[in-house]
């Protein structure tokens, strides 16, 4: 399948996204870039609030309940506009049509950037991730898919038998399940568009409404920067780049990040130190909708976003602080003490949550120095990539003019706390660091993708600060030439030199992030899990296993894809086997020794396991002795068995390597153990 050949469906896509949004954000008095940009979130929203609602009412999730809980979300919008109007409150003036312009502008290069980056990355729709992520996330789509149930508080253990129920952030999963609903795409094809659009089109639209809530809509400076932020959004390798295709793959993540900035931007107009806010009274309802979006897309995404709100919130609430202690220092200073306690006992409260303490312990080993690690992250070089020196140039010039101007100096210090959070989980490794990056699973790749939502307005009021000093250059040779000045290189100055530092950054960034996001694909070469052949194989395996019938997998070795790529179900349909209770993990281990081991035998007949997929396991191929596989007892019981063991060979492929077996022993009471249909005799060998 080409890219080309899935135009289609990159549309549908598209549409998904933002339609249901534009309904609500419209009818709300919502427009231009605000409407546009919070539409993604909008619908986000409302897919994530009746994915929930239907796991609660056990109605099914799919796009007529969508549908519904849209009109519903668009009525409320609706209401509140009308309320407001009644009031005498009106919607905040459209931006001029100059401003309107120059979004387009920027969205069109900011698209055009993401696609060659994409598409280049990942050449086919259909090709097939190979991470250790991956799995679980295809086979979400089709959970969702097959089942109609998509509550993030169950999805966790996508239905494995004798698991229990467990909270999964899926709001990204839902979103591809509902394009795969509307297009009949397959579920790899889903999940690459998916994150195509949130790549090229639900990233670069949030950080130009940040822009527009930064810099405003008037003047030369205003236009400058909503054009240089879209040229330079689709350069960062942190995000989106590394989080949809190198590392992970962290789609859910990615969705939430993805939002992050309009949440940002939400935030301020909430704060209310917009420069020209243009949601008004409207704020909260779209505030609230925002942060429900990006906090079940993935908590540790709202967390970031609520990071980089602290400090516009600091400069908003030390004015009154400041006259308050001026007036009553003893009660002020209790005050702040209090708040302190109450902030440590919640914290403290916070971090003895399962999820949190489960979060928290994960750890990982510092890579490099922390000298090195501040440079890597103003430099846009996190965890080994490219460095981005002339971005980085503009990044300090634009720190500095931030003070030298007075204006949007908190974005400074958001910066430098984010890095001191990428240098404590890139090169310390201690306890200490780990009570401020646990949240984000002491991981700096997660880390890192917070910088360009800081970085970008940065990097952009660098050029215009050196693009409005050329100008005083120009204009003073000028004067002395006797030269009229000309008002329109107030723009064209900024915007030019916006340009050459794009296209200078791009010669370097475009084919890192190419291969960045291409990465762990087969279309890359890597076929850890699954190749042509062994997908092949797992195509017959659905066409001679009834439609019902439980495939008993070794996830590690790809056939847990037979569920994604086909909708048979199988036992373990993740990697991970810690998600699994006693008795899975159990017959993971034990499987193929039923006929020895009643405890075995009973779970095969209490879950109706019928048949076993087996397959060469090079996942965890031992780098220094490539033809050694690592020793992992996870799966043992998942293995090719013994003559008389209870298992037929009913189907094989690559020299017997791919093998698939029939369970005969341990069956429910009127289920066959004997031969199975001619249809599956044939497709043995």
């Amino acid at each position: 399948m080409s890219w080309a050949s899935a135009l289609p469906d990159v549309l549908v896509c598209v549409g998904l996204f933002l339609a249901p949004g534009l309904v609500v954000t419209y009818l709300g008095g919502l427009r231009g870039i605000t409407a546009w940009a919070t539409a993604p979130l909008v619908t986000v929203a409302v897919v994530a609030a009746v994915a929930l609602v239907g796991g609660w009412f056990d109605f099914r999730f799919g796009v007529w309940s969508v549908a519904a809980g849209t009109v519903i979300t668009a009525g409320l919008s609706a209401g509140l506009s009308l309320l407001l109007r009644a009031r005498g409150v009106e919607r905040p003036p459209r931006d001029p049509r100059s401003y309107s312009l120059a979004v387009v502008i920027g969205a069109v290069a900011a698209a055009v950037i993401g696609a060659v980056t994409f598409l280049s990355g990942i050449r086919r729709p259909d090709a097939i991730s190979q991470s250790w992520d991956s799995v679980y996330h295809y086979n979400a789509i089709r959970y969702i898919e097959q089942t109609g149930k998509a509550s993030p508080l169950t999805i966790g253990t996508l239905g494995q038998p004798g698991a229990k129920a467990r909270f999964y952030p899926d709001a990204w999963h839902a979103m591809a399940a509902l394009f795969g609903e509307l297009t009949g795409a397959s579920v790899p094809v889903a999940a690459t568009v998916t994150c195509l659009v949130i790549a090229v089109l639900v990233w670069p639209l949030g950080c130009l409404l940040l822009a527009r809530h930064l810099f405003g809509a008037a003047g030369s400076r205003a236009i400058a920067a909503v054009v240089v932020t879209g040229m330079l959004s689709s350069l960062f390798g942190a995000f989106p780049w590394m989080l949809t295709g190198a590392y992970g793959l962290l789609w859910p993540n990615a969705l939430g990040m993805a939002m992050a900035p309009a949440g940002v931007a939400l935030g301020l107009s909430i704060l209310r130190i917009s420069d020209g806010d243009t949601f008004g009274a409207r704020r909260w309802f779209f505030g609230i909708a925002g942060a429900w979006a990006i906090a079940i897309a993935h908590p540790n995404s709202a967390l970031s976003v609520a990071v980089i709100c602290v400090f516009p919130l600091l400069l908003a609430i030390a004015p009154y602080v400041a006259s308050q202690y001026r007036r009553h220092t003893l009660r002020t200073t209790l005050v702040l003490l209090g708040l302190v306690v109450l902030a440590v006992l919640f914290v403290a409260f916070a971090s003895r949550l399962p999820p949190v303490r489960h979060v928290e312990s994960v750890s990982w080993r510092p890579f490099e120095s922390p000298p090195d690690a501040v440079v890597s992250a103003l430099s846009n070089s996190t965890n080994r990539q490219v460095p981005e020196l002339l971005l980085a140039t503009f990044l300090i010039i634009g720190m500095v003019a931030c003070f030298v101007w007075r204006q949007r100096r908190w974005l400074v210090w958001a910066e430098l706390v984010i890095v001191a959070l990428y240098v404590a989980a890139a090169a310390s490794g201690s306890q200490f660091a780990r009570l401020f990056t646990g949240l984000w699973y002491d991981d700096s790749y997660r880390i890192a993708a917070i910088l360009p939502i800081v970085a970008i307005p940065l990097t952009t009021t660098g050029v215009i600060a050196v693009g409005e000093w050329l100008q005083q250059a120009m204009r003073r040779a000028a004067s002395a030439a006797a030269i009229p000045a000309r008002p329109a290189l107030a723009l064209a100055v900024p915007v030019a030199l916006g340009a050459v530092a794009t296209a200078a950054t791009a010669v370097q960034s475009v084919p890192h992030n190419v291969q960045t996001v291409g990465l762990q694909f087969n279309t890359s070469g890597d076929e850890k899990l699954v190749n042509s052949s062994k997908i092949q194989f797992l195509q017959s395996v659905a066409r001679l296993v009834p439609a019902s019938s439980l495939v008993a997998d070794d996830p590690f070795d790809g056939t847990a894809y037979l569920f994604a790529l086909s909708g048979t179900r199988v036992l373990f349909p993740q990697l991970f086997p810690n998600n699994q209770s006693d008795d899975p993990s159990y017959l993971a281990r034990n499987l193929v020794r039923l006929g020895q081991d009643q405890r075995a035998c009973d779970l095969v007949r209490r879950y109706a396991i019928g048949y076993m997929v087996v397959a060469p396991e090079d996942f965890f191929l031992n780098p220094n002795t490539p033809d050694a596989r690592a020793d992992l007892p996870w799966y043992a019981g998942v293995a090719y068995p013994g003559a008389n063991s209870g298992f037929r060979l009913i189907a094989s492929a690559a020299g017997g390597q791919l093998s698939l077996y029939k369970i005969t022993i341990c069956q429910p009471p009127g289920q066959s153990a004997g031969p199975v249909d001619a249809a599956t005799q044939a497709g043995g060998g």
